[in-house]
């Protein structure tokens, strides 16, 4: 099978020659930004050297997929957040002062031109290009924050917070707008050529908000997106969500990515057939400070242990070795 179409078989539950080895989160390191000529924060505007540094995961590393964008700050950016575009090595967050203000949230609706907002036109170029070039032969992937990390990200987390205690009747609300905002740009991204769309929602995390939250306030909004998108989708939570995967087995995702604080083998046993698994192999403890006999120890493991797809557990640290992301291919193959 080409890795196109592994890939997507592999999230949809349909058959595969092999497990496949991708990432589904931020794939750019230093090394392949200094192998293809671009760098960050350049290739986060630019949409050539976006595509291109996306490119090079798979030329570099035999890792099967092309994934933009590399950061979690885009669809904020397009509702007037203020954005530290950040150096070679780190990606862009939100500034301490880039939150929009009281007055925005309390009228806040989805901006009308969204999509020509930001960085998002760039975004949706990037992966025009990726469809022309290598969309024949690579599964084209495009990540974003989800509804509950873009909330976050539009009040600051501090207040946000706050608000599950002292005004929980303006949760829903706020929800209602960024999960609509999510669906919107993720559709349009399966209209530029996207195949997978991956909203990554780190403050959904039980971690971050309690699973009585999650049940009440975030299972809503995420359903109501994934209900929306109109093509094949991955959810990445981070942290250890065991306490809410029944929960996430009811939101219809296609597969779910986990990092290695979740047991795969009771993931399994939770999610069964309901949502595949991606991951679950530790980018810091492994990919990023291992050594390659190391990745392929856990990499075979988590494959032992049923993975559907074999990715990181969380997104690509910039330093990351490539010869550590070889040896996840390796083991896959």
């Amino acid at each position: 099978m080409i890795p196109r179409d592994r890939v997507i078989n592999a999230i949809l539950g349909k058959e595969v020659d092999r497990t496949p080895a991708a990432s589904v989160t931020q794939t750019a390191t230093v090394e392949q930004m200094e192998s293809v000529k671009s760098y960050w924060p350049e290739a986060h505007l630019n949409p050539e050297k976006m595509a291109n540094l996306s490119m090079a995961f798979h030329k570099e590393t035999g890792l099967e997929s092309a994934r933009v964008p590399f950061d979690l700050t885009v669809l904020a950016e397009s509702f007037g957040c203020t954005v530290d575009m950040g150096k070679v090595n780190i990606q862009p967050s939100i500034r301490k002062d880039g939150h929009i203000s009281a007055d925005e949230i309390e009228r806040l609706d989805v901006p009308e031109e969204l999509l020509q907002g930001g960085r998002i036109p760039t975004v949706l170029k990037a992966v025009e290009i990726l469809k022309d070039t290598v969309g024949d032969k690579l599964p084209i992937l495009a990540g974003y924050e989800g509804p509950i990390t873009l909330a976050g990200h539009l009040l600051g987390m501090e207040k946000f917070m706050m608000w599950f205690k002292k005004k929980p009747e303006n949760i829903g609300p706020l929800l209602n707008v960024t999960a609509k905002a999510c669906r919107e740009y993720g559709n349009a991204l399966y209209e530029a050529g996207a195949d997978v769309v991956v909203p990554c929602d780190p403050t959904a995390s039980p971690e971050a908000l309690s699973p009585k939250d999650f049940k009440k306030h975030l299972k809503p909004a995420l359903s109501d997106l994934a209900e929306n998108l109109e093509g094949t989708k991955v959810l990445h939570i981070c942290g250890n969500i065991t306490r809410i995967l029944n929960d996430l087995k009811e939101i219809p995702f296609d597969a779910l990515s986990i990092e290695e604080k979740v047991d795969l083998s009771v993931a399994k046993k939770i999610l069964g057939e309901d949502l595949r698994i991606v991951g679950n192999i530790s980018p810091v403890n492994t990919l990023l400070l291992g050594t390659p006999k190391e990745v392929k120890e856990e990499c075979i493991k988590a494959l032992k242990c049923g993975v559907d797809l074999l990715a990181p557990g969380c997104g690509v640290a910039p330093e990351t070795p490539t010869r550590n992301l070889m040896a996840m291919a390796d083991a896959a193959r």
